[in-house]
């Protein structure tokens, strides 16, 4: 149940964001190098906690009767 969740918000977030406006490739590596490589559980946290908040922040802009300039 989480995972289609979290899929329907990426998916929305995915539809209305280009590649110009957040690499999300750059972000799961970054987050990759945190987790395995570097095995620095501070930083992923941070790095998974952005990555969340920025597809939160896109979703909730473009809610009907959002002002998509804010």
């Amino acid at each position: 149940m989480l995972y289609d969740k979290s899929e329907r918000y990426r998916n929305l977030a995915e539809q209305i964001t280009s590649p110009e406006e957040r690499d999300t490739v750059a972000e799961h590596k970054a987050l990759m190098e945190a987790t395995a490589i570097e095995r620095n559980a501070d930083k992923a946290i941070d790095l998974i906690a952005k990555h969340f908040r920025a597809t939160a922040n896109i979703n909730v802009k473009n809610l009907p009767g959002s002002d998509p300039r804010s």
